[in-house]
């Protein structure tokens, strides 16, 4: 790469090249792999505990990618693995789940013989592809994730008939299959949490997380799941449910990380659709199920008095009037200083969860003011009054 940078330069320098999208082509070459090797000098010098693990993972995906674009099938499995090993060392099991299903992806049902990577021994592509597989089956159904061990057994299933040819195994596959399915509507399902967090501080943080927000996945309550943030970031001040306004004090020098819940909500809901499901008559776990998984935007609801930028702007867009939401006392009083308004956020991610890391970036976010009925609906919820400016 140097050597053809430098060739590059002096071809430029000789005005020898006239076609510009080859150099723009050159160009953007050399920045991905500089990329690839910053990674993986981050990936060999970085220890592999609890402080580290999101960025690592996110640095073990970004090489994956890489590989994989360029089709390097034997550096794609050494960082699977790697990657793989380091959600198993973190006890995360929906990752490593995935982190498995990734790697068995990548493979095919071919007889040729693969060379050992970490605990993985020399065997057929065929062998490790099945035994990946079925790894992360077991992985799923450990922590009750049937969907995915019911789509895993497809995959095998898939294998038996057309790779193996053994019609027993493949009729058990397709027994196992159907009782994922029945325990998805039968099983009391736990489902993952989904927090917003939002990293503030204009010199505090390092460019991972300065200014930038991630929807992090995990099954902690929210106060302990602040409390691993803090241990984390020990000089960082947590702030608990700020949403939206703690972008606003992203000028801080000092360390702050806003945290917030969020409920998972689809990309059809953003632009103001139902999912394919909310008319159905389905069952009500399966139901569940499918909001729960292939997640890609989020929301969380927030009140601001009415006349805050972000009601406003929503008011200029809507051309509606507002609509407030207030306690008690400001229902009685009636000043329009205590009128509050109430605004849904979505904040769509980088990559649906779940997936082979705990925590995305998000990539953008979209605020409306909730409609009359949204509001009662939302105060009957938190036990509020609810008021209405030009009501009549």
């Amino acid at each position: 790469t140097t050597r053809l940078k430098k060739d590059l330069d002096r071809q430029i320098e000789d005005d020898s090249i006239k076609d510009l999208s080859f150099v723009s082509a050159c160009d953007d070459y050399f920045q991905r792999t500089s990329l690839l090797f910053n990674n993986l000098y981050e990936v060999e010098t970085t220890e592999q505990k609890a402080a580290n693990e999101d960025r690592l993972a996110d640095v073990l995906l970004s090489i994956i990618v890489s590989f994989q674009t360029t089709g390097n099938k034997a550096l794609f499995e050494i960082y699977a693995n790697i990657l793989r090993e380091l959600h198993e060392s973190m006890r995360n099991s929906l990752e490593l789940g995935y982190s498995l299903m990734l790697h068995a992806d990548s493979l095919g049902w071919s007889n040729k013989t693969l060379k050992v990577i970490g605990s993985l021994p020399s065997e057929r592509e065929t062998t490790r592809h099945f035994r990946l597989l079925q790894k992360a089956k077991e992985v799923f159904s450990g922590v009750g994730f049937y969907g995915k061990c019911a789509e895993i057994s497809g995959k095998l299933a898939e294998s038996q008939r057309t790779t193996f040819y053994n019609i027993p195994a493949l009729c058990d596959e397709l027994k196992l299959q159907a009782q994922y399915y029945i325990n998805i509507i039968q099983a009391d399902t736990i489902y993952p949490k989904y927090y917003l967090a939002s990293y503030s501080g204009s010199t505090a943080f390092n460019d991972e997380v300065k200014n930038r927000s991630f929807i992090y996945r995990s099954w902690l309550s929210y106060r302990d799941f602040c409390k691993e943030l803090q241990d984390k970031h020990p000089r960082a001040k947590i702030q608990k449910n700020t949403g939206d306004k703690f972008r606003d004090s992203r000028n801080h020098t000092e360390q702050m990380v806003g945290v917030t819940t969020v409920f998972s909500s689809s990309l059809q809901k953003v632009e103001g659709k139902q999912d394919s499901w909310d008319t159905s008559e389905m069952n009500e776990r399966y139901k569940q199920y499918l909001k729960k998984t292939n997640v890609q935007a989020f929301t969380f609801t927030r009140t601001y008095a009415e006349n805050a930028p972000e009601v406003t702007t929503l008011l200029r867009q809507e051309g509606s009037d507002s609509v407030g939401f207030g306690d008690q006392g400001s229902f009685v009083k009636s000043t329009p200083r205590s009128n509050m308004c109430v605004v849904q956020t979505f904040v769509i991610t980088e990559e649906t969860f779940p997936c082979a890391r705990r925590r995305v970036p998000v990539v953008s976010r979209t605020n409306k003011l909730l409609s009359p009925l949204q509001v009662i609906n939302f105060a009957k919820q938190t036990q509020s009054w609810v008021t209405y400016k030009n009501q009549d």
